[in-house]
């Protein structure tokens, strides 16, 4: 890009070299018009197609290996355009996700669940084009080709971010984030046109029927537009969007969150949850979570908000779009924090990683570039004694591509690294899932009963109903059903931990083993104490009598108990535990398979189980 570029702002070009201007590069703002990457080397544009390439194909490989999990069973059985559980409208918990279902429904139609690849392609490629995107936003405010291509390699290859870049599920988030991204570029100043105003106003739109990340970018739309355009053309630009999401949400949306109990509590802790939660993906960004040097989060945060507050005007008319992001990553985590509110204050899914580097990296980098190469903004007003006017006090500069080696060696120190361990893991992870869900399936296909709605525990979305229809229209797998894997999949079918028992019946204290020591308890309980790093303790329960079912209520202070059921007359070696939701404070341990025992792990510390035959406590 020339250095010779004139730098257009509502006040009318000016010239450059002038104050408030400083070239490409050089910490001020790129000519906002058509000829963004016009003059770039050679070099920059195949460094920043590699980028975009690596963005798509690293992930690629290291997803390969993935299946369907969580929320996607939401979207794949119970939503669709005719005849669903669910319309297409109707809220996802609380987001608006029409635009997310009209697309794995169209995915669905051609491959069912042949192949997850098709899934993940969509979701990629929202990501490449958010990365490149953010590149050319970061052309746009002046921080330099080299340093904005290594921030999109930092973005493109964010493996603190993995939660993100291995669930299809998240084309949802990308897309309210490549739909915000693309309305600010449409809203430049240069695109001066009702064509580019529509087109903005509709891919806010976009946004907004992506999920409630659409929120943010709306704050983030109408902020900048209120900078560059004033505030009437601001409200009318906002005002589409605005009222499309207030019809949809008082026509249905309304209902994601019917069951929320906002209180006055939740509000006041609302602050430490923005703070915590921006301080650690800061941290994760640049691969210092893991380190002594964890701190440096908060270190950089308090150092952007003091930049900020001393330049706010300047950046206010040279950033606008910097002060919008800044202002959408605001809007996301108090939504974020009013929605978690239930995991606590300092809950930080992994996933807020993405959307803290694009909101917040810019201004970073922005901040980075106006400290090491003058002037400050502002530093006129502290000029010495002798300066001519007009004059800047000399300060040391950095080389040219210092922010982009930086940028670099945060992405290479660890970043990708932690997201090959991510992805290998969650892998292992929903592959055991796939095989739960394929022999629950089989199961109930063959007849088998189920007292357990949902049984698969991350996958709360996929009902017993879902499976057998998934199974009847063989989309399914079908796993050799082997002992071990036939037990498994009665535990998940017909072992569960309720508020309320879900059968009748009780069990009769086969065993206690494994270090757990009981100790003297009512008739029909029996208190258990664990040591706390105890691994073998467990509980053997048999069905009383000729019982079919039994429950038995136990209460602790865990929030999982794991179980599983054992053939009576040939064990099981090495049979694997499943886990099991607990509700707060305990629950009711419910079991309907009566040709096998229930093998409950002790969870550490006390417990007491009660609803056992005859007099226990011994």
């Amino acid at each position: 890009m020339s250095p010779q570029a004139v730098l257009e702002l509502p006040g009318g070009p000016t010239p450059p070299g002038s104050a408030g201007e400083a070239g490409p590069g050089e910490g001020g703002p790129s000519p906002a018009g058509p000829r963004l990457t016009r003059g770039l080397s050679r070099a920059v544009v195949i460094a920043h197609a590699a980028t975009l390439a690596a963005s798509f194909f690293v992930w690629l490989y290291l997803d390969r290996h993935l299946w369907f999990y969580g929320d996607e069973w939401d979207f794949l059985v119970r939503r669709g355009v005719f005849h669903a559980q669910l319309s297409v409208w109707a809220p996802h918990n609380e987001h608006w996700s029409t635009l997310p279902i009209l697309l794995w429904r169209g995915i669905f139609a051609l491959v069912h669940l042949s192949h997850y690849w098709p899934y993940l392609v969509a979701l990629l490629a929202l990501h490449v084009g958010i990365v490149h995107l953010l590149w050319r936003r970061c052309l746009r405010e002046g921080i330099g080709a080299w340093a904005s291509t290594a921030m999109a390699l930092l973005l493109g290859l964010l493996g603190t971010a993995a939660e993100d870049l291995t669930w299809a599920f998240q084309v949802g988030f990308f897309g309210s984030v490549a739909f915000g991204l693309l309305a600010l570029e449409l809203a430049e100043p240069h695109r001066r046109s009702r064509l580019a105003s529509a087109g903005s106003a509709l891919a806010a739109v976009a946004s907004l029927m992506c999920s409630n990340v659409g929120v943010a970018m709306l704050a983030s739309l109408g902020l900048f537009a209120l900078a560059r355009r004033g505030w009437r053309r601001a409200i009318v630009l906002v005002s589409l969007p605005s009222l499309a999401f207030v019809a949809w949400y008082a026509a249905i949306g309304y209902q994601g969150t019917v069951n929320d109990h906002i209180s006055l509590h939740d509000i006041l802790r609302a602050p430490r949850f923005v703070w915590d939660d921006t301080t650690t993906d800061l941290a994760r960004a640049l691969s210092l979570n893991n380190g002594p040097l964890s701190w440096l989060g908060p270190v950089f945060l308090v150092c952007l908000l003091a930049w900020l507050a001393w330049n706010a005007r300047p950046w206010w008319r040279q950033h606008p779009a910097v002060i919008g992001l800044l202002g959408a990553d605001l809007a996301f985590h108090v939504m974020a924090a009013v929605a978690r509110d239930r995991f606590g204050v300092t809950f930080s899914p992994s996933r807020y990683v993405y959307m803290d580097v694009v909101f917040l990296f810019p201004a970073l980098a922005v901040a980075l570039r106006q400290l090491t190469s003058g002037p400050w903004p502002g530093w006129h007003r502290h000029r010495p004694a002798g300066l001519p006017p007009g004059g800047a006090p000399p300060r040391p500069r950095l080389p040219a591509g210092a922010l982009a080696v930086l940028v670099l060696a945060a992405s290479a120190g660890g970043n990708l690294d932690q997201g090959v361990a991510f992805a290998s893991a969650r892998t292992a992870f929903v592959l055991k899932e796939k095989d739960e869900i394929d022999a629950s399936a089989q199961l109930l296909a063959a007849g088998q009963r189920a007292i357990s709605f949902a049984p698969i525990r991350y996958s709360g979305a996929l009902s017993v109903q879902g499976m057998l229809s998934l199974e009847r229209r063989h989309l399914l797998a079908h796993l050799p059903m082997t002992p071990a894997v036939r037990a498994m999949a009665l535990t998940l079918l017909d072992v569960q931990v309720t508020t309320r028992p879900q059968v009748a019946g009780r069990f009769d204290l086969l065993s206690l083993a494994g270090g757990a020591v009981s100790r003297p308890g009512r008739t029909g309980c029996l208190s258990v104490w664990a040591r706390p790093h105890a691994r073998s303790a467990r509980l053997v329960l048999r069905l009383s009598g000729r019982g079919e079912s039994g429950a038995v209520r136990f209460a602790g202070g865990v929030s999982t108990l794991r179980a599983f059921v054992d053939p009576r007359q040939h064990p099981l070696a090495g049979q694997h535990y499943v886990v099991l939701t607990v509700p707060n404070g305990g629950g009711w341990l419910s079991d309907a398979v009566p040709s096998f025992d229930l093998v409950v792990a002790v969870p550490p510390g006390r417990s007491t189980f009660c609803g056992l035959s005859g007099s226990v406590g011994r």
